[in-house]
């Protein structure tokens, strides 16, 4: 083999070896810029949800300081939730909402405990506000998307009976998906109606379609 042979072979296998690498950094350099394009796209999102759930936790805000407004006007005129007598009535609730490890004060608006451990509400307002919550945190957290897998996870008897009471009244299958947080407000009105035997009054479920959206 010639030593000119051999002088071309190495410079073409260094021309080579340059384009290859020209070739990788480039790709380098494409694949980089797309993934910083990708995260400044989903930052731009992520700040523009942040701001959409800003404003509807100061709307939410809003509602609850006039409902309190409303309630110092006229403490005497508030109706309790359920019907004298019952479970409900005593507790202020009109959803039966249980507290976490048997806080006194878990949830706003809670101001004790019965001897079952349901929470005990300063107003009924706040017991929707914590059935709301505990609702989405079946839906974000665990998945529930159904009414049968809600009432399981949320009741300890009559699952049957309460599954389908609440879900014909929405005109759904006890079993079918849906969207847990667009039908907040219908689910509420339901299993607190199953829960006390009682409609709530409409304008109790004022602040449900702003918290259903959080």
């Amino acid at each position: 083999m010639s030593s000119r042979f051999l002088a071309t072979s190495v410079a073409c296998l260094a021309v080579l070896t340059g384009a290859a690498g020209a070739w990788t950094a480039h790709r380098a350099i494409d694949r980089l810029e797309f993934y910083q394009n990708e995260s400044l796209a989903w930052m731009d999102k992520v700040k523009e949800r942040d701001g959409k759930i800003s404003v509807l936790r100061g709307q939410l805000a809003d509602a609850e300081r006039r409902i309190a407004d409303m309630r110092k006007k006229s403490p005497a005129g508030q109706p309790r939730a359920g019907r004298p007598g019952t479970l409900s009535y005593k507790a202020n609730s009109w959803m039966n909402v249980k507290t976490p490890n048997g806080k006194p004060n878990y949830w706003k608006g809670q101001c004790g405990l019965d001897a079952r451990g349901h929470a005990v509400w300063e107003a009924p307002e706040y017991s929707l506000r914590a059935g709301a919550l505990t609702l989405r945190s079946f839906y974000k957290r665990h998945g529930i998307k159904t009414v049968r897998g809600i009432v399981e996870r949320y009741s300890t008897k009559n699952h049957k009976e309460y599954a389908e009471y609440v879900a014909k009244r929405m005109k759904v299958d006890p079993d079918e998906e849906i969207d847990v947080i667009r039908r907040m407000p219908e689910l509420i009105r339901y299993m607190s109606q199953f829960e006390t035997g009682r409609p709530v009054p409409p304008h109790m479920l004022a602040t449900l379609d702003i918290l259903s959206k959080i």
